[in-house]
């Protein structure tokens, strides 16, 4: 009987131990996948845009008699420039995460000031195009489980930046955080052009094609959205993105961790435990 037993806990033990491994190899193989598909893309961008700063060489420049045609031709090139840039600090960063380099310590961040921040990063972007955010907090104190530097550099600069892309000028976008309880929410909303319903779903995949110019012909990675998707998910949080009710625009909600919450919980618990008498004033 024991010895049916222990053939019946090793037969056990070996089917949890296959199952870690086939989800383990599934995992692996969309890593694996993912890094292909990004170098690919890389590869491509990369070569189409040095064609590109090729013909627009500083001999075609100096060729030019046109002033505004020079100008046009130079902001080409600093447009290509940006996104190759772009594009690799992407890849970087999606590595990093990936391989556990990057050394990410989540702590409480006060979102208003790294929205603020964030707001500074796109400040001319927002000139170039007379838009304006709009940021709205049912308690400006609120604070969120998160590493300061990518939440304001990669998180609500990168949404940010998509909400100016894709909107018209003189449009207005709007923050809104609020909370309750233990989940903080972020939702930013757009006056734009919106989100094509076949896109939706793939818009957080690095394997699906998702990049699209602006309303001003804006090139991007197509990337940044899949880098906050990882990020959001570091977090301990989510985010989620759909059209607006009315036609007009999009919206990003994300939901982070209450720091705050979490603080005065842990607080309160600790508050609350019965206190012993000192051992002396107990024996007296």
């Amino acid at each position: 009987m024991i010895l049916i037993l222990c053939s019946i806990m090793v037969i056990t033990h070996q089917a949890i131990k296959i199952k870690q491994l086939e989800v383990e190899g599934r995992d692996l193989s969309r890593r694996l996948e993912e890094k292909q598909h990004l170098l690919s893309v890389l590869f491509h961008d990369l070569s189409n845009s040095t064609t590109l700063l090729s013909l627009l060489s500083d001999s075609s420049l100096l060729a030019m008699k046109d002033k505004d045609g020079i100008l046009q031709n130079l902001g080409r090139v600093s447009g290509v420039i940006e996104n190759m840039a772009e594009l690799i600090q992407h890849i970087r960063k999606i590595q990093s995460i990936e391989s556990g380099k990057s050394n990410i310590k989540l702590e409480p961040v006060p979102l208003k000031e790294s929205i603020e921040n964030s707001i500074q990063l796109i400040r001319k972007r927002l000139e170039k195009k007379s838009q304006h955010i709009r940021v709205e907090f049912d308690d400006h104190s609120i604070q969120a489980m998160a590493e300061p530097s990518s939440l304001c550099h990669s998180v609500f600069s990168n949404l940010l930046t998509n909400a100016s892309k894709f909107s018209p000028e003189g449009s207005e976008v709007v923050v809104r955080v609020t909370h309750q309880n233990s989940v903080i929410r972020v939702d930013i909303t757009d006056q734009g052009i919106g989100i094509p319903e076949s896109m939706i779903k793939s818009l957080f995949s690095f394997t699906n094609e998702t990049h699209r110019e602006g309303t001003h012909g804006e090139e991007g990675s197509g990337f940044g959205l899949p880098v906050v998707k990882k990020y959001m998910k570091f977090y301990g949080g989510n985010i989620k993105a759909f059209n607006n009710i009315d036609g007009i625009g999009s919206t990003f909600t994300m939901t982070f961790v209450n720091a705050s919450k979490s603080n005065q919980d842990t607080v309160e618990k600790t508050e609350s435990k019965p206190k012993r008498r000192p051992l002396r004033e107990a024996n007296q």
